[in-house]
């Protein structure tokens, strides 16, 4: 090694994104050893530079991607150097060539690397702030540090015993597991290191007026919140009356819509034909409420018993007798902007589990608690599986200079109780490192169950599918993948996580959009089973299917904040798992014309339904009978608007929901499509129901409905095809005199001392009539909430001050029905919701009782019976 030693200078090199005109690098004075990761021409860098290529020093020479490169300074600098493009083609843009013997190269892409993509190679070297640091399997490393990463714009020295070509792209994306807890802790680590995921730091906000328990709104309204305790043990009240206590069921009823007829999705409604659970649509109210169908039939829809909790679910299963809520992360926003905190998903997230056979007796029977988010959850096979993400952190501390600045009042620094003070946000004090993720304070994971892969410049996510067995929730185990979570699909036999954390940084010119998929078996007891990675973005959990082992997915892949006018790609794969992989065995590319994208998308069987939209819908029919010969039917069918939900009716017959447009492209209102698909090559439009009927672009944003972006928020009955869409619209109505009166006799009353006593108010009635002693001296009528009373905190408004909506949202739930024999959409009846000034959710629920039809419309946890005809 003494043969280069001589070049080897102390360097301090921070790695940095390149823009698109040049490549920043950072250089100390002296000697650095960096990396371009682009062509720089010979003539563009005035600096004193050596490569070293086929064993040849070479002095201010061109210097390519995949070299190291040793740069003389005679300051602290930063270079921001043209570069000259790669003449290199995709395919090999990634790769490295090593010469056996020594090479001096640097990462060709925009990639921080873990040193183990090096595993088959002899030796790495790296030199950083005068220390020498080395990566080699088999070495102890008592005497020089180990490397941990392998930076963007860093230099090194590898060691090869043989001619070999590297592909950094395919290496750093293989995932492995580790050989020890230290080696796994010591990755999470590093990772978190290198992307500066810091947690905690100097901040110090008051974000209330005089640091006293009022806040004034943007309406002049005075507002307290105080805290409501929390609740340890379930409060379940008794039924409310002896009708509420009778039980019965009702029969051919729907349940929660799903993607895969044996996969159970979690919903914010969900009964057993018999009992309804429900959620409130209030934020606040931290409770689960329970009904009857009877009990709606008899005309009482208010709750008959409720579980009340310290926080609110965001969804529930019901499976045999046991209610599982789910209670993702539920962080307080400002708690977050309080701090530079990039750690978002590493509060906690639980599920609870409940014992409802007795419904006058709600017990509750498990609790699971997690480190980071519950992002999705399936049930199948008598199990549910939950996926959450947590990211690893390190909780830190910023050096303080203080300052005299006290005199000054335009100084904007931060204080705390010694004074006004700076932050040295370069040099962070290391206080706690958080990197494994726990379930009811255990690790869920371990050297064995986590698989990561070798690049570490992405964010770092730890994703984990935790399985459980329902009949037995003690029996459960997990395992987890390094990278991002934003899309999960499950058939029967295993689950998908799709992630965006992964995209291609070739250079800027040629960025794509690109994802990661990860798949899990789940049939046959919980395992990895393999990964790969797509061009484009998926739409939604409908992008995914599985069908005889095979996955179909559909993506698109968009450039548009790069190329001068939009430039897209929507394309079908067909994959299977081969050797632990996911291989693409077929697939279509070109869907839409230029600048469509996908706006619809369901697999069904052997056949695929691809709407791409910017102008008008092309309806594209895949044959995927043949995953390794995909075929497209040769006449897409081109009509107004575009379907954002299909749902199959028949062999032939398939419906869609979806937005209705003008010939130009401009939104008009909802449609709803009735398709023949019998020939794959020519489907065919046979009827179309505008919702509402009277459209225009002027109108358009009046109107709304879940179930559009939202499959659970539609409902079908596939024995007799009979179902339901919500659809709310917002009527603007200015108040009479007699409304405002009626609207505040409703929502408010006037202040009392009694009130305070009533609901033991932390602040006092004084206290309020010191704060108004103006308006009270002068006739002005001081009101309270009575919404915030009931709980717990007080909104307080003067007569002059109080807002009175001028709008209200007329709610319905339309039912309708396929007549299959003469292949029409015919409209059944509508269920009015009421009016409602609030934006709750929709759900519908259609079910006989005593051989007649009915349809429930769910508003916001508020129930509207109708009988179809």
């Amino acid at each position: 090694m003494k043969f280069f030693i001589f070049l080897l200078f102390p360097l301090f090199l921070l790695g940095s994104e390149p823009s698109y005109q040049t490549i920043e690098t950072p250089l100390k004075q002296g000697w650095n050893l960096v990396g371009f990761s682009k062509k720089v021409a010979k003539d563009d860098i005035s600096n004193t530079t050596f490569t070293y290529q086929k064993g040849e020093w070479v002095k201010n020479g061109d210097i390519f991607p995949a070299d190291g490169v040793w740069v003389f300074s005679e300051r602290d600098e930063t270079l921001l150097l043209p570069h000259s493009g790669s003449e290199l083609k995709d395919s090999d843009i990634s790769k490295i060539s090593l010469s056996s013997g020594w090479n001096l190269i640097s990462i060709p892409i925009q990639s921080a690397v873990s040193p183990d993509i090096f595993r088959d190679q002899k030796s790495v070297w790296k030199y950083n702030d005068g220390d020498w640091s080395q990566y080699r399997q088999d070495a102890n490393y008592s005497e020089y540090p180990q490397i941990d990463v392998l930076g963007v714009g860093e230099g090194f020295w590898v060691l090869s015993e043989k001619d070999e070509v590297i592909d950094i792209s395919e290496r750093e994306s293989q995932l492995h597991n580790f050989s020890s807890e230290k080696a796994m802790n010591d990755y999470l680590t590093a990772m978190v290191r290198y992307n500066k995921n810091y947690r905690g730091g100097n901040f110090y906000y008051s974000y209330f007026r005089g640091g006293g328990i009022f806040e004034e709104n943007s309406l002049g309204m005075i507002v307290l919140d105080t805290a409501v305790p929390e609740m340890i043990e379930d409060k379940s009240s008794a039924p409310t009356s002896s009708e509420s206590a009778k039980s019965g069921s009702v029969s051919n009823t729907t349940t929660t819509n799903t993607q895969e007829a044996e996969v159970d999705e979690a919903d914010i409604v969900k009964h057993d034909g018999n009992h309804i659970f429900y959620l409130p649509a209030n934020w606040s109210e931290n409770k689960i409420l329970v009904t009857s169908f009877t009990d709606i039939l008899d005309g009482n829809s208010e709750p008959i018993t409720e579980i009340n909790r310290s926080k609110k679910p965001s969804e529930l299963y019901l499976i045999d007798n046991k209610l599982i809520a789910i209670y993702p992360q539920n962080r307080n926003f400002w708690g977050f902007w309080r701090n530079i905190d990039y750690d978002i998903w590493s509060g906690k997230s639980s599920i609870e589990v409940y014992d409802v056979s007795d419904i006058q007796n709600i017990k509750q029977i498990e609790k699971f608690e997690f480190d980071g988010n519950i992002v999705n959850s399936r049930v199948t096979g008598g199990k549910l599986f939950l996926v959450s993400r947590y990211m690893p952190y390190i909780e830190v501390e910023y050096p303080k200079t203080y300052l005299d600045c006290e005199e000054d009042k335009y100084c904007y620094y931060q204080k705390d109780e010694v004074g006004y003070f700076t932050s040295d946000y370069k040099n962070p004090i290391e206080k706690e490192i958080h990197t494994i993720p726990t379930m009811n304070n255990e690790s869920l994971i371990s050297e064995s169950t986590i698989f990561a892969p070798s690049k570490i410049n992405q964010t770092p996510y730890i994703t984990s599918v935790t399985e459980f067995e329902i009949s037995d929730f003690s029996k459960h185990n997990s395992i987890s993948v390094v990278g991002g979570s934003e899309t999960i699909y499950s058939s029967t036999e295993a689950l998908y996580i799709v992630s965006n954390e992964y995209p291609r940084y070739y250079n800027w010119k040629d960025y794509e959009d690109r994802i990661a998929i990860y798949k899990f078996g789940i049939s046959d007891g919980l395992k990895y089973s393999g990964k790969c990675f797509l061009d484009g973005k998926i739409l939604n959990q409908f992008s995914l299917s599985e069908y005889q082992n095979t996955l179909r997915v559909a993506t698109t892949k968009s450039r548009k904040w790069w190329i001068d006018g939009d430039s897209t790609d929507n394309m079908v794969f067909a994959l299977q798992e081969q050797n632990g992989t996911l291989e693409t065995v077929g697939e279509i590319r070109g869907l839409g014309k230029d600048n469509e994208i996908i706006r619809g998308v369901r697999f069904l069987g052997d056949k695929g339904y691809i709407v791409t939209f910017e102008q008008t819908d092309p309806l594209y029919v895949i044959d995927m009978s043949d995953p390794k010969n995909l075929v497209q039917g040769k006449n897409p069918l081109e009509i107004d608007g575009y379907s954002t939900y299909f749902h199959p009716v028949n062999s032939k017959l398939l419906l869609s929901l979806g937005v209705n447009a003008n010939s130009d492209g401009r939104e008009t209102g909802y449609q709803l499509q009735l398709f023949n698909v019998s020939d794959f090559n020519n489907p065919k439009l046979i009827d179309k129901v505008l919702m509402p009927e009277t459209q225009s672009t002027d109108n358009r944003w009046n109107f709304y409905s879940e179930a559009i972006n939202n499959h659970k928020a539609f409902t079908y009955r596939s024995s007799d095809n009979l179902f339901g869409i919500p659809l709310r619209e917002l009527i603007y109505n200015e108040m009479s005199v007699e409304d405002k009166k009626n609207y505040l006799a409703e929502n408010y009353v006037e202040l009392s001392e009694e009130l305070f006593e009533k609901y033991e108010l932390k602040i006092s009635y004084d206290e309020v009539v010191k704060k108004y002693e103006w308006e009270l001296a002068n006739g002005v009528t001081v009101y309270l909430e009575t919404a915030r009373l009931e709980r717990g905190s007080v909104r307080i408004e003067t007569a002059t001050s109080i807002y009175f909506p001028n709008y209200f949202y007329k709610n319905d739930l339309k039912i309708y029905q396929i007549d299959t024999e003469n292949s029409k959409i015919d409209f059944r009846t509508d269920i009015s919701g009421g009016k409602e000034s609030s934006y709750d959710y929709q759900r519908g629920i259609i079910f006989t009782y005593q051989e007649k039809n009915y349809g429930l419309y769910i508003l916001g946890g508020k129930f509207y019976l109708g009988e179809i005809e």
